[in-house]
Order: structure tokens, then C-alpha cells, then sequence
């Protein structure tokens, strides 16, 4: 809004407020505020699991090459289905991990695949 003011002056700014406060009585206002802030929480939600679903293909890699303690595979296919199979896939052929385990080469993919369609169905019938 200051920067509306500088370019149209002082008088732009209250139009602005004005016509922000009939679209806050309209409630406009209100559930763009909701999906933007859902939209950023859901956003910071999935780049979360995703690097967590990398940092521990890598961090599976390095363990089993050291002959320790190993990270379960469930957990790689539940941090997957909270939205990390874009982390995880890429971790798989990053860290060269888990390529030989054809539930892994197909489920990464295709838990992926429906996580995006069910993005899609959503925007569709939300928007």
C-alpha cells in the first residue's frame, strides 16, 4: 500500500482500505488469507519431508556401507506417503540407494505420481 500512495498519492491508499474493508466484509479477503497461508505452510510442509527423505537415503547409504544400524524401509515409504517421495526418489538415485529393490524403483514413482494427481483433483475442485 506505500507504494500504491507514492505512485497514485494519498488519496489511492484510502480507496484502497476502503474497497479492503468491503472485501473483508464479504469475507474475500479472509479465505484468500486462508489459502495463502495454507498454500505456504503446505509448501514448507513438503520441502521439509522432502530433504528429510534425502538427508536419510544418504545417511541409510553411509550406514550400510559401514556395516551399522539401518534405517527401516518403512520409514522411507512413510515419509513418502507424508510427501517426501520427490526426496526419497531423488535420494534413491542420487545416493545410488535402494535401485535394486523393485518395490522401491516402482513405489517412490508411483506414490509420487498419485500425490500429484490428488494435487491436481484438489486445485480443480477447490478453485
Amino acid at each position: 500500500m506505500i507504494i500504491m500512495e507514492a505512485f497514485l498519492g494519498f488519496g489511492a491508499g484510502l480507496w484502497y482500505n476502503a474497497t479492503r474493508k468491503q472485501r473483508m466484509r464479504n469475507g474475500e479477503d479472509a479465505v484468500m488469507s486462508l489459502m495463502s497461508t495454507v498454500a505456504f505452510w503446505g509448501l514448507l510442509w513438503l520441502a521439509a519431508v522432502n530433504l528429510l527423505g534425502l538427508v536419510l537415503m544418504g545417511a541409510d547409504k553411509s550406514r550400510a556401507k559401514q556395516g551399522k544400524w539401518r534405517i527401516p524401509e518403512k520409514t522411507f515409504f512413510f515419509l513418502a506417503i507424508l510427501g517426501g517421495s520427490a526426496g526419497c526418489w531423488a535420494g534413491m538415485y542420487l545416493f545410488r540407494h535402494k535401485t535394486r529393490h523393485w518395490y522401491f524403483v516402482v513405489g517412490m514413482p508411483l506414490i509420487l505420481t498419485a500425490q500429484i494427481l490428488v494435487l491436481f483433483w484438489l486445485k480443480t475442485r477447490l478453485l
